[in-house]
């Protein structure tokens, strides 16, 4: 019984840690993210930064510049939750639908 049990566990622990390694690469796929951004939307430009947490998650903030003032617009994050990636902001979720070299589609 012994024998079984330390089978059963190391199964078990080899089985989740090759479950990990996808969505790591794919985290590792998505590095060119991080750092400093602009963009425009309705003619105004906006700045996102991009921070790396850990092998699984980047935060990111958002913010305009009005009459020389830093506005914080929001904050949103990529991260693995049960199992999936996924981008969240404001209570709200998007799954990863495709990932390459230089596109992140949610």
């Amino acid at each position: 019984m012994k024998y079984t049990a330390i089978i059963f566990f190391l199964s078990s622990a080899f089985w989740g840690s090759c479950q990990s390694k996808p969505q790591t690469a794919d985290f590792k796929k998505m590095e060119w993210l991080i750092g400093n951004w602009k963009g425009e939307s309705n003619g105004m430009p906006f700045y996102e930064t991009w921070v790396q947490i850990s092998d699984t998650e980047f935060n990111n903030v958002n913010y305009s510049i009005c009459n020389g003032d830093t506005i914080r617009d929001g904050q949103s994050k990529i991260e693995i939750r049960d199992g999936k990636i996924v981008y969240s902001s404001n209570n709200l979720l998007w799954y990863l639908t495709e990932l390459t070299d230089s596109s992140v589609i949610f």
